[in-house]
Parts: structure tokens; sequence; C-alpha cells
């Protein structure tokens, strides 16, 4: 879900306006970019949630949800989100997202994205917890190397200089000013938690219009705060924290399922 969401939001151009969280990683063309192998079952989840919850959302919106949601559920803390994306059928061009073998490639993303230096940095960490729906698929191998459970041990293995990280995040090192960031973060988790969650926000809305930031219709929003209320602090999603990002997968699926039981009983 992680994954799925910030590989739609990180296409964006600051300078075209081409690209971002416009849902457009749901066509099969953009499956086919590098670093997007295994999420065609993800997006075909969430078609299928979406048509359940009514269809009054954008496919755009449900995933930027549920990767909110995703990211609370084990431990990222609380992830500001709003409705109101327009899904888009035009793919961006190939070769923006982050290349895992080449020094740079991080912040040369978040720079044409137009996040700031700490955002970037902050959502470099989400790359151990994002994988393919039950695949081992070459992002996992590239990139991934500890699952479920948020936190900062990535920054504190790119310090030791460790062997086993991809060029892309063991680079991060070599600039003092990312290095600066890389050490807070590994000092204080909390303070990686909270940048995340602000970075992640702020990817979910690059390129938005006010007009689209503040749209939303009338039963989504209500679906909206009722989801967050119902999902993230409860005792079900402590339970199954373990299963990491497709934590807001089931999360929905099941306010789905108990939005249907309920309108068949009523």
């Amino acid at each position: 879900m992680l994954r799925l969401a910030l590989h739609d939001a990180l296409t964006f151009d600051a300078t075209t306006r081409i690209g971002g969280p416009n849902g457009s990683i749901r066509m099969e063309r953009e499956q086919g970019h590098a670093g997007n192998e295994g999420l065609q079952a993800m997006v075909d989840r969430l078609e299928g949630l979406r048509k359940d919850l009514g269809g009054d959302m954008s496919f755009a919106d449900l995933l930027h949800l549920g990767a909110a949601v995703a990211a609370e559920m084990i431990g990222g803390g609380r992830v500001a989100f709003r409705p109101g994306r327009k899904d888009k059928k035009a793919c961006p061009p190939r070769g923006r997202l982050p290349d895992s073998d080449s020094a740079g490639s991080l912040e040369a993303v978040g720079r044409r994205a137009g996040l700031s230096i700490r955002q970037t940095v902050a959502l470099a960490g989400y790359h151990p917890f994002a994988g393919a729906w039950g695949q081992a698929e070459a992002f996992e191998k590239k990139w991934k190397s500890a699952p479920s459970c948020m936190g900062n041990a990535v920054y504190k293995e790119i310090l030791k200089g460790g062997g086993s990280l991809p060029t892309a995040l063991s680079s991060l090192a070599r600039d003092p000013a990312l290095k600066g960031l890389v050490e807070e973060f590994a000092l204080d988790e909390g303070a990686w938690l909270r940048s995340y969650g602000e970075a992640l926000s702020a990817a979910s809305e690059l390129g938005l219009a006010p007009e689209e930031k503040s749209a939303s219709g009338a039963a989504f929003g209500g679906q909206l705060c009722e989801l967050l209320d119902w999902a993230v602090p409860s005792e079900f999603s402590r339970k199954i924290a373990a299963t990491g990002a497709v934590g807001g997968l089931v999360a929905i699926s099941l306010y789905a399922l108990r939005r249907r039981r309920a309108t068949r009983l009523g």
C-alpha cells in the first residue's frame, strides 16, 4: 500500500506539473514502469473496494487514504489526509522513480517533485516496509531489509555503512546536509515518525490544485471520518499491525464489509 501510494505520488514534476497522486499508477502502462513490479494485485483489490464503498471516491483518494491508515497502523503516527484527488489515465514518463543502484537517486526524485530535503530523507525510511503482495519481486530484493513495524533501524544502518543497503540509501550519508538528518532520525525515532507522517501527507498532495484539496463528496467525507475513527485507534488495528502495510487494505476491506452488512440489515 505504501509503495503503491508513493510511487503514484513521486512521479510528480514540480516544473511541468505532470504526474503526481492522481491514480494513474492503476493503468497497465504505468504498472510496467521499473519499480512497480508486483503492484497490480493491490490495484485490483483497491478497485474492488472502491466499488464496495459505493464508487463515490476516486481511486487516488482511496489509495492515499489507505496509505495513511496503513502507516498509522504500523506505528507511523497520525497522517493528515484530505480527499479531493481526481483520477487521471495519462501516465508520466518512465524513469521518475528512485533507482536503488544510483547514488543521489532519492534526493533527485524529491527535488524534482518539490519536496523538502527533510521530507525526502524521512520518506527514504519507508523502504524496509514496502513490498509486493505475497511476492518476492525485484523491488523487495533491492530495497527491503525488515518488515512489519515502523522503526528507524534503516538510518542506523546507513550510519554504520552496512553493505546490505542499496546505493540510493547508503549514499545519504555522503552529503553533510543529508547525513545530519540521517543522524537525527537514527537518534530520535519520534522525530522521524513525525517527519514521516508530514512527508507522506505532503507527497499525497503534490500538484493538487486548491479546489482539489478542499473538494470532497459529502458521502466520502462522512466515510472518511467514520473510517479513521473506527480503524486507527481500535484494538483491531493493533492486532493486525504485524501485517505491515497490508493493514490499511485490511482495515478498509473490513470497513467496506461492515457498511454493506449494515445496509442490508437496515
